[in-house]
């Protein structure tokens, strides 16, 4: 997946409303903008984001690249979880918690999202903690959480073993978990 494809995927999940189509120039520039990275506050560009949805309103233009990059980022060097991309995000929006049901939404997608990465979902999600992400489940996916028996397995790990589950597959994937430093201490024995 090229950057510009990536960008576009990561902002058209955080969409409540995708009946319209994102402005191929604000995915333009908002490329141009993480390769050129120029110190510069863009408030019209932070409008157009927050015009297509609620997640962008508590966040900087600066806030906003940072995130945009390290997802996108994600994607572009291992694009291969996101062929179970709608499998994932239907579990885990299964297991959502209906008091945060819009975060949850915003949440799952940077999950699957984060899948991609080649460390600790909680490392690939920007969080300095493992307890963090449990947090997370925890809030937002409180059944799916209660799952996981005494918060043992690693999360990227439990979330593949549950879709695993659910689809009847004999055969798990694992996203990147193969490429991981922590990898025998997941999956020996």
């Amino acid at each position: 997946m090229d950057k510009m494809a990536a960008i576009y995927f990561y902002i058209n999940g955080l969409r409540q409303d995708q009946s319209h189509d994102i402005p191929s120039e604000l995915i333009q520039f908002i490329y141009l903008s993480l390769t050129n990275r120029k110190e510069q506050t863009e408030e019209a560009s932070i409008q157009r984001l927050r015009l297509l949805s609620d997640y962008w309103q508590e966040m900087t233009w600066e806030m906003a690249l940072n995130e945009i990059d390290r997802f996108s980022q994600l994607m572009v060097n291992n694009a291969g979880p996101l062929e179970f991309y709608e499998d994932l995000l239907a579990l885990l929006t299964a297991h959502l918690s209906m008091q945060d049901k819009k975060q949850g939404l915003w949440w799952a997608h940077k999950i699957v999202i984060a899948c991609c990465g080649r460390t600790h979902l909680y490392i690939d999600m920007g969080f300095e903690q493992r307890q963090s992400i449990t947090a997370l489940f925890t809030q937002y996916f409180p059944s799916f959480a209660i799952k996981n028996i005494d918060n043992k397995m690693r999360w990227k790990k439990f979330l593949y073993r549950q879709f695993c589950l659910a689809a009847q597959l004999p055969l798990c994937p694992t996203a990147s978990c193969g490429e991981c430093p922590s990898y025998q201490e997941c999956y020996s024995g």
